[in-house]
């Protein structure tokens, strides 16, 4: 199981964690790769939740 954390700017995550992949918020939901792994946990840790913001979409789609 691999873990995901979706930032608003990667810049947001200065951590490098092992076996922790970190990405912006746009490349998630706009890479068609993603959408076909299985088994990752998600975290979102963008800036924004508000309606309609990337955010708000990250957290529909996790």
């Amino acid at each position: 199981m691999s873990i995901l954390i979706v930032t608003s700017s990667p810049e947001d995550w200065p951590f490098d964690v092992p076996g922790v992949d970190v990405m912006d918020a746009w490349t998630y939901l706009t890479d068609p790769k993603i959408s076909q792994q299985r088994g990752v946990k998600i975290f979102n840790l963008c800036r924004r939740y508000s309606y309609q913001s990337t955010g708000y979409y990250v957290s529909l789609l996790a």
